[in-house]
């Protein structure tokens, strides 16, 4: 009787290096873990958190810091900046959560499809919260006026369309073909480890029967002997 071909793995190790799409460096180590676990998320976050400081964060403290004071600028930079890290990291994350749910493969590929999409929906309204916020900080600025009826415009369909296009593509929608592609890699190696069992099985088989035919045949030549 064959045995059950199985090939698990963990969601919370590295994926086998036989499901690894190649050597990563420190900036891509998450992709050395599987796709929407938390090995994967944290430090995709830790990634985007770091990028966004550096281009995000230090722009919007210089834009701000002529018209107000460095610890206004700082927080307002560091809202500007959340805000970035959130459309980035929200959708993958609600996505983690149901990947780790042990939903069943199908369900789980929708749920993920649906909450990376949704979740951008999320993200825009944090968006706007802290924008709403920011400019709370900065009211008693009197030099931060422009600066601030340019943030408190009104948004138009095209700047919502604009960051509904950008939550979506940097909030996780990117990740989703490496998640399907992982899990067809883990299929086909689960394949080709049944046909490698069943060929190893068909070798074993042969084997005994040629023992049993060496056995055989020595007793089937005396047996004629005797009889002659």
């Amino acid at each position: 009787m064959s045995r059950a071909v199985s090939f698990e793995y963990s969601l919370h190790r590295p994926l086998p290096l036989d499901l690894r799409t190649g050597d990563h460096n420190m900036f891509t180590r998450y992709k050395d873990y599987p796709v929407f676990s938390f090995g994967w998320w944290w430090r995709r976050l830790a990634l985007s958190a770091l990028i966004l400081f550096v281009v995000v964060f230090s722009q919007t403290f210089v834009s701000w810091l002529p018209y107000s004071d460095p610890a206004a600028s700082a927080l307002c930079a560091f809202l500007t900046m959340f805000s970035y890290v959130l459309a980035v990291n929200i959708g993958p994350g609600l996505a983690t959560l149901a990947r780790h749910r042990g939903l069943s493969p199908k369900f789980e590929a929708a749920t993920i499809v649906v909450v990376i999409i949704t979740s951008t929906i999320l993200s825009l309204w944090l968006d706007e919260q802290l924008r709403q916020l920011c400019a709370r900080v900065m009211e008693p600025f009197p030099m931060a006026t422009q600066l601030l009826k340019r943030l408190l415009v009104p948004r138009t369909i095209y700047d919502y369309f604009i960051a509904f296009a950008y939550s979506i593509v940097t909030g996780g929608i990117l990740a989703i073909p490496a998640y399907f592609s992982e899990i067809n890699r883990s299929q086909l190696i689960r394949s080709m480890r049944r046909e490698q069992e069943l060929r190893l099985e068909r070798q074993q088989a042969d084997l005994r029967l040629s023992v049993l035919q060496a056995q055989v045949e020595p007793h089937f030549l005396f047996n004629t002997l005797a009889s002659i």
